[in-house]
C-alpha cells in the first residue's frame, strides 16, 4: 500500500475447524484455533482470483519477492505451532492474510475472555539490557533485520544488519574487531549458517556466534556445535528469547 491511502483492519477471534472444513482444503486438524486476520484495501495493483494462492510466495512478480519472503517466514512460524497461513483477495485490490494458531488447550482459548485484559507492571517480564556491545546480524529477510535492529538498539546494543552473507563477511574482513558477537540465520539463498560460521571462525576464531533457524532438531543442534556455533535459537522465539540468549553469551565471555 506504499504511496496510497487505504485502510488496514486487524481482527482476532476464535474459530473451530471441523472435519468438513479439513476436507474442503483448510488443512487444519479439527479443533479450536486462534485466528489473527489482517485486511487491507490495497494499492495500485488489482488482485485477480489467480493471485489467491495457497502459498503466496510463489508469485512471479519480482517486486513482490521481499514481501513474499516475509509471508514465507510467517507461514513457517505458524506451521511450527501447528497452524497455517492463508491469503485471500479482498475487493478488487486488497488482500486478507489470516494466521491460525492452535492454543495449548481448548480450555485455555475458551477461557481467554475471562482473563484480565491488562497486567500490572510488576508482572511484566524484565528483559536484560546491553551495555553497547556490537552485534552483526545476518539474515536474507530485510524486514526481520529491521525488527531485530530496533529491538536490540532499544535494549542497549549496537547493531548492524546484512541481508547478504558476502556483505557481512566483507565487513568483518575490513574490521575484524568491529563486532563482539554475530547472529546468523541458518537457511539463506545459496548459503547455510554453517558456511557463515566457518568463514567467521577463519577470521575471528574467538567470535561468539548465535545460529537462528526456523526448524530445529537435535541433529541440527549437533551440526551447529561442530561448525562452531555457541548457541542455537528457534526463529519463532526471537522476540522472547533473543535478549536472554545474548545476555547469557556475553556473561559466559566475561
Amino acid at each position: 500500500m506504499a504511496g496510497y491511502a487505504g485502510i488496514i483492519q486487524i481482527e482476532v477471534d476464535a474459530v473451530r475447524a471441523t472435519r468438513a472444513s479439513e476436507e474442503q482444503g483448510e488443512a487444519l486438524k479439527p479443533g479450536l484455533y486462534a485466528r489473527i486476520s489482517v485486511t487491507d484495501t490495497g494499492g495500485d495493483n488489482e488482485i485477480t482470483p489467480e493471485a489467491q494462492l495457497t502459498e503466496p510466495w510463489r508469485s512471479s512478480n519480482a517486486e513482490r519477492r521481499e514481501l513474499d519472503a516475509g509471508l514465507r517466514a510467517i507461514e513457517e512460524i505458524a506451521q511450527a505451532h501447528g497452524g497455517r497461513l492463508t491469503v485471500q483477495a479482498h475487493g478488487k485490490k486488497g488482500a486478507k492474510v489470516s494466521i491460525f494458531l492452535s492454543p495449548t488447550s481448548n480450555d485455555e482459548l475458551e477461557a481467554a475472555d475471562d482473563a484480565p485484559k491488562t497486567r500490572k507492571k510488576t508482572e511484566r517480564r524484565v528483559q536484560p539490557q546491553g551495555t553497547g556491545q556490537r552485534i552483526l546480524f545476518v539474515d536474507d529477510q530485510k524486514w526481520l533485520i529491521a525488527l531485530v535492529e530496533r529491538l536490540l538498539t532499544e535494549h542497549g546494543y549496537q547493531v548492524q544488519g546484512f541481508a547478504s552473507p558476502h556483505s557481512a563477511l566483507d565487513a568483518l574482513h575490513v574490521e575484524p574487531d568491529a563486532f563482539d558477537l554475530i547472529v546468523t540465520d541458518y537457511k539463506m539463498p545459496g548459503h547455510t549458517g554453517f558456511d557463515v560460521i566457518r568463514a567467521i571462525k577463519a577470521i575471528r576464531p574467538d567470535m561468539p556466534i548465535l545460529l537462528v533457524s526456523a526448524y530445529l532438531s537435535d541433529k541440527l543442534r549437533q551440526q551447529a556445535e561442530r561448525a562452531g556455533a555457541d548457541a542455537v535459537l528457534a526463529k519463532q522465539c526471537l522476540a522472547s528469547d533473543l535478549l536472554p540468549t545474548l545476555n547469557a553469551l556475553f556473561s559466559r565471555g566475561r
